[in-house]
């Protein structure tokens, strides 16, 4: 029996949150699916997010990664564009 080529990641609570890990793991180049799923015990619209089978290890790799800290955060928002040294 062949394996399922995607894999379910994280079931979220709502889309927005689904979307939100989408958006991380599409940055990094990984296929991924947000499904809208029925009600779940505790759950009222929740979604699941899934990856190709090959691609769990890393995106659950960068899914525990920390968030940035608020410093960095405030470092990425004054920065200009291409300040790390690429042209202008």
């Amino acid at each position: 029996m062949s394996e399922a080529p995607w894999i379910v990641l994280r079931v979220c609570r709502d889309r927005i949150t689904g979307e939100v890990i989408a958006g991380r793991l599409r940055a990094e180049s990984i296929p991924v699916q947000v499904e809208r799923r029925g009600p779940l015990p505790d759950f009222e619209q929740s979604v699941q997010v899934s990856v190709p089978r090959r691609w769990h290890t890393r995106a659950s790799q960068i899914l525990a990664e920390p968030p940035p800290s608020e410093e960095e955060l405030a470092e990425l928002a004054v920065r200009t564009p291409f300040q790390d040294g690429a042209p202008e």
